[in-house]
């Protein structure tokens, strides 16, 4: 895929939560041009639900917070 950001829009998970950061990183760091804001906005986008909730409610402001959060609330299920 040439397009980081289309690729990032589109990204949901579908395996693991490692997969998924692994491939949301990968494609993060082709676009530099995206905010802290606008990172962690895409990745809880593709999360599945009922995280994808739980970790929107959390608010996390930085792509590590917002994998941390992920990690935390699938101990918690």
């Amino acid at each position: 895929m040439t397009d980081p950001l289309g690729g990032l829009a589109l990204l949901r998970r579908t395996g693991s939560v490692a997969e998924y950061s692994n491939q949301f990183m990968n494609l993060a760091y082709r676009d530099t041009e995206l905010s802290e804001k606008q990172q962690v906005q895409l990745f809880v986008m593709g999360l599945r639900e009922p995280l994808k909730t739980d970790v929107a409610l959390r608010s996390p402001k930085t792509l590590d917070k917002v994998i941390m959060c992920v990690y935390e609330q699938r101990l918690e299920l």
